[in-house]
């Protein structure tokens, strides 16, 4: 009796660890690194600005798996997404879940894309230097809890990079005071043909805009970060880009 006990515990731990590796990520974790200085011409180098992290997934069965993956950014830079390529197709830096089919011992492509400037495959809205780490949990839908978590870590390093319009007409003796800000800045010195200054976040997006006549202009209520200053003219073209720093 003893025995056979013993035996249908064997049997039964042998399923379980089997039915664990049902499928299996390699590299674990994928350790990527890039400097936002690399030149995206250089195929010896990543793109600074469509850093990838490549891996594989195998079926290690006999019968066909479908797997459910989920992105989860567990630790992001400002500015920064990030999108996903498996076997079947590259998605958009909006889609954090979908699924693929593996056949008996395929193996298939699980790709995570870091988009240091935001923007797939560009810098021209800049990017700074950071650490990102995506998580991308797997679920084999036909076996109840045949789980894989594959870990994605980044570092980026070098210089920051700053936006900067192509219609820039440099204003040399244009300047922003006080800066770094806690709660105001203003132009030194004021320039007539400066209509309106706008206020863009690391993405590019606006978020202020006032009337240039105004004497200071009031950020009390950014976030501390990096901001960047645009002068325009009076067809809204852009004079000068600036960085502000908020403290």
């Amino acid at each position: 009796m003893n025995k056979n006990l013993l035996l249908t515990f064997a049997l039964f731990c042998c399923a379980s660890f089997l039915t664990a590796q049902t499928y299996t990520v390699d590299p674990v974790p994928v350790v990527t690194t890039a400097s936002l200085q690399d030149d995206p011409a250089d195929d010896t180098t990543p793109n600074p600005g469509d850093v990838v992290g490549h891996a594989i997934v195998t079926n290690n069965s006999l019968e066909e798996v479908n797997i459910t993956w989920v992105r989860t950014e567990l630790i992001m830079p400002d500015g920064y997404t990030s999108g996903i390529c498996d076997i079947n197709t590259c998605y958009g830096i909006e889609v954090n879940r979908e699924f693929f089919t593996l056949s008996a011992g395929q193996k298939g492509t699980l790709d995570v894309h870091l988009y240091p400037g935001g923007i797939p495959g560009s810098l021209e809205n800049g990017a700074i230097p950071g650490d990102a780490v995506i998580l991308i949990s797997l679920s084999n839908s036909n076996v109840f809890d045949d789980t894989i978590t594959a870990r994605f870590e980044f570092s980026i390093t070098g210089n920051e990079i700053f936006a900067v319009s192509t219609t820039e007409i440099e204003f040399k003796d244009v300047n922003l005071f006080p800066n770094p800000t806690e709660d105001f800045f203003a132009l030194s010195p004021a320039d007539t043909d400066v209509k309106q200054v706008a206020v863009f976040n690391i993405l590019g997006r606006q978020i202020k805009q006032f009337d240039a006549s105004e004497a200071r202009f009031d950020v009390s209520d950014l976030a501390h970060g990096v901001y960047l200053v645009s002068l325009l003219g009076e067809e809204q073209q852009v004079l000068k880009t600036m960085r502000l720093q908020k403290k």
